[in-house]
């Protein structure tokens, strides 16, 4: 699953990534922001998986299926059990790949993390000097900024070479990173920032990163030009504070971007009208379309799971009950393979048979450790019982199976459950004289005097472990009980 999550994200990605550089070229030719087309790209894969994330479910043809497994559990279906054989391999090295996935995607996401958390500790460190320049309080560093620093309080951070500059350049500088800050520039760079942790691995939302950064510098240079500065002497700034070398921060908008950024952003600054912007506009708005649908056809993988979870996830399903009853069958009929691939296929494992009892009583009953081991294993309750046949423990201890007692506590079973009709564990062991699982029972905390009545009539007859082992003449567990404490009623 999660190697199929990481294929998704990589396409929804780089669809996304076309249709906004195509809408970026569209609200450019308008003179409008461009940087939120970024943000939405980068944020578009997880809102289409929350949109469409379902749960994988097996397409059946009920009777079909179900007969083909039979056929194969019972070794009649040579191409049926090859077929069962090759699905368990093929999900068991996919959940190998996946794991191996899931371990490198969380390391990932943990290293990035980390660096951008220590990084951004060691801003802090740095910038702790004060300085009040251009008649507003600043913080100074050795070598970072100019840049916006902070999520929560964003604050102006620049260099000592920034105090050297003329009058002017400064104020013009500090007018586009109090733009920054009106914008609320560096939280949108942390949301994005959080989306790269989240998908480490997704390179083309690392091109997107960049393209953010781009676009928040190029809408920042027109807040600046619409508060009434020169183009050119704008440019002219730009182009002196880039002479100076300074650290540059990944998490925080800047004026002084890489040099590449620098000249794009120098171009827009003086880019000419467009010819035949009509027909350029609506060239853009198919692409934007064309490619906003592929990326929405890129469906997200469904939630796979394992046999054991089918059975959990489906139980109630109409199919799963159904294939429930066959299994029911099959315990009856001890048919160990049956009921495997029943259970594999999804069978509600908890169904109730009256007269039957469940799946995991009717194992215990017949002592197949195997098949007891399947059911759990699937998901099986230790505890439901059933009206008339007690639950599994009260049967595989009124048959004596101490293997199938031993494995049922094991995963839970209440060794002091009682089932009206059916009594207790103990009292079943008892009556029966297995005095192996008395023992047993009395050693995982089973209350030597508990008793129960044998019906729901107000007459009912009150049984307990003493009172059956002596009506059975059992005499060696007499004696066990009563050094454990029992006392007749």
């Amino acid at each position: 699953m999660t190697i199929a999550w990481i294929v998704f994200g990589l396409a929804a990605s780089a669809a996304l990534s076309l249709a906004a550089l195509a809408l970026e070229k569209l609200l450019r030719m308008q003179r409008r922001a461009t940087r939120w087309v970024w943000i939405v790209a980068m944020a578009a894969p997880l809102l289409l998986a929350f949109g469409g994330t379902q749960t994988a479910a097996p397409r059946y043809s009920a009777p079909a299926k179900v007969d083909a497994f039979v056929q194969h559990a019972s070794g009649r279906d040579a191409p049926a059990r090859s077929e069962f054989s090759a699905r368990t391999r093929s999900w068991q090295q996919s959940a190998n790949l996946d794991g191996i996935a899931a371990v490198a995607w969380t390391c990932g996401s943990g290293a990035l993390a980390l660096v951008l958390m220590l990084s951004a500790a060691n801003v802090r460190r740095r910038a702790r000097q004060v300085v009040r320049v251009a008649g507003q309080e600043i913080a100074l560093t050795d070598d970072l900024g100019p840049a916006v620093f902070g999520l929560v309080q964003p604050r102006i951070i620049v260099p000592k070479w920034f105090l050297t500059l003329d009058a002017a350049t400064q104020r013009t500088a500090l007018m586009h990173e109090r733009q920054h800050i009106a914008a609320h520039d560096s939280r949108l760079l942390g949301a994005a920032l959080i989306l790269l942790v989240a998908m480490p691995w997704n390179l083309p939302l690392w091109w997107q990163f960049r393209r953010l950064r781009l676009a928040i510098e190029v809408d920042c240079d027109a807040r600046v030009l619409r508060c009434g500065h020169d183009a050119r002497a704008y440019g002219e700034t730009l182009l002196s504070i880039a002479e100076h070398r300074s650290g540059t921060l990944v998490f925080a908008p800047a004026i002084n971007d890489s040099p590449s950024a620098l000249e794009q952003r120098i171009e827009l600054l003086f880019a000419p009208r467009f010819k035949r912007p009509k027909l350029l506009a609506a060239g853009l708005t198919t692409c934007v379309i064309a490619c906003s649908i592929a990326a929405a056809q890129v469906e997200p993988p469904a939630r796979l799971v394992s046999p054991a979870q089918i059975a959990a996830n489906r139980s109630g399903g109409t199919l799963s009950r159904a294939l429930g009853r066959d299994l029911i069958d099959a315990a009856q009929a001890n048919d160990t393979a049956t009921a495997q691939a029943l259970i594999s296929e999804g069978a509600d494992v908890d169904r109730i048979a009256l007269g039957d009892g469940t799946p995991l009583i009717l194992a215990a009953r017949s002592g197949n450790m195997e098949l007891t081991r399947a059911l759990l294993d699937g998901g099986a309750n230790p505890n439901l019982d059933s009206p008339g046949d007690g639950n599994p423990l009260i049967v595989a201890a009124a048959h004596g199976h101490l293997d199938i007692v031993q494995q049922l506590i094991e995963r839970g079973a209440d060794v002091n459950a009682t089932v009206i009709g059916d009594e207790t564990p103990l009292i079943n062991a008892a009556r029966g004289g297995h005095l192996a699982v008395v023992k047993l029972l009395v050693a995982h905390g089973a209350d030597v005097n508990l008793s129960a009545p044998e019906s729901r009539t107000p007459l009912a007859e009150i049984r307990s472990p003493l009172g059956e082992a002596k009506k059975h003449r059992q005499r060696e567990v007499i004696e066990f009980l009563e050094r454990s404490g029992a006392v007749p009623r």
